[in-house]
């Protein structure tokens, strides 16, 4: 039961909360190896921000990257927003920023699904120019989940996209099914049922994209627009961690202190072991 955890992390189970009692040995390794950043200042930053320890030359160097004029500034920047609002807000404006012709995609919702959890509006409005991304992997491998382009055509059945990649692909519907797990008495084991299922193309507008949509995701050029400021832990260490370089970082607004939120727990367990950059 949820009760009985003290934290959703891997150092509140049971088991675990056991070893450190017994006080039994255990081996704590390290992933050391960064493939996404190469920039020894960029890195030392980011490492300040996970463990709680930028100071304030750190974040002077941070908000250095700060321009006032971002909106100004190309498509192939992505902006990544604290907030569904934001987003949702920037996307809707550069559309319309478009003189192209309007269409929209209806989806379908069989069953019973909120609005709210779907992986992209049941009313999918584009325009042939609008920046975009993909929200499920392609069963022929053309797109993975998070693919980014530009729609350039419409087809009967199709939506015409030119990936960043620069290969043009045709974009069809999809389904998304929700389940429920049930009990099967007479097989003895936990089978899944279908509940509900919902249709659209698998595309969502992307010149903006929440934090949280970002994850997993590597950039390029990133603006990052907190808005009214980071709401919890390691928002801000995703965001910025998304870009590949501080040159291609751009700030919509400066980042504050309260903006670095880590969790005391994390915090705590690391202490408790020893930073491991700072072991032998």
């Amino acid at each position: 039961m949820v009760e009985s955890y003290s934290s959703p992390y891997f150092f509140s189970s049971l088991d675990f909360k056991e070893v450190l009692l017994q006080k039994l040995p255990f081996k704590y390794a390290e992933l050391d190896t960064i493939y996404r950043q190469t920039d020894t200042d960029f890195i030392d930053i980011l490492n300040d921000i996970r463990f709680n320890s930028l100071d304030y030359n750190g974040l002077e160097s941070l908000n250095q990257r700060q321009n006032p004029d971002w909106l100004n500034l190309s498509s192939e920047y992505v902006v990544l927003t604290a907030r569904n609002k934001q987003a949702n807000e920037l996307n809707n404006y550069r559309l319309s920023e478009l003189d192209t012709e309007e269409i929209v995609y209806e989806g379908e919702i069989r069953g019973d699904l909120k609005k709210s959890s779907l992986p992209t509006d049941i009313e999918l409005t584009l325009k042939t120019g609008a920046r975009v991304m993909f929200i499920k992997n392609d069963l022929y491998g053309r797109w993975v989940n998070g693919s980014l382009g530009t729609v350039t055509g419409f087809k009967e059945d199709a939506v015409v996209v030119v990936l960043d990649s620069g290969k043009r692909v045709n974009v069809k519907a999809e389904t998304w099914e929700s389940y429920e797990n049930i009990y099967n008495e007479k097989e003895g084991e936990i089978q899944q049922k279908v509940v509900a299922s919902f249709t659209q193309l698998p595309l969502k507008l992307s010149w903006a994209i929440t934090i949280h949509k970002s994850q997993g995701q590597t950039f390029e050029k990133v603006i990052l627009d907190l808005g009214s400021g980071a709401f919890t832990t390691g928002q801000t260490y995703v965001a910025l961690s998304r870009c590949k370089s501080l040159e291609g970082l751009v700030l919509a607004g400066k980042i504050k202190p309260n903006d670095i939120k880590t969790d005391p727990r994390i915090n705590k367990f690391v202490e408790y072991v020893g930073r491991p950059s700072n072991r032998s």
